[in-house]
């Protein structure tokens, strides 16, 4: 369904803008490739998704200022009580454990 929604949003953007004429359709039902080339590589996590700031972490002189965003894309009462829980879990056990910038200085392989 999500797929479908952006082939149909980026189809009307384009022709809105006058740039329909940019895809190539081989015939009429079938998707242009560059929105099958599209939809193929398109990675959309957002669910249970752990992001550290590698710049900031390496700026910091001090270990214990790392930046982590901590993403889910949960937008009903179940999943957010399934987020908070997840959440809980994965930053009690962070605290618990060096972080990525720790293990590369001590030398541990952080996967």
């Amino acid at each position: 369904m999500n797929a479908g929604l952006a082939v149909a949003l980026a189809n009307t953007w384009l022709e809105r803008q006058g740039h329909l004429d940019r895809i190539h359709v081989k015939d009429h039902g079938t998707l242009p490739d560059q929105f099958i080339k599209g939809l193929s590589i398109a990675c959309l996590q957002g669910r249970a998704q752990i992001v550290p700031d590698l710049q900031v972490s390496s700026e910091c002189k001090d270990t214990s200022c790392p930046l982590v965003f901590y993403l889910d894309g949960a937008h009903s009462p179940e999943s957010m009580e399934i987020c908070a829980k997840w959440f809980s879990h994965v930053t009690k056990k962070d605290a618990a454990q060096p972080g990525p910038l720790e293990q590369r200085r001590s030398g541990i392989n952080s996967k």
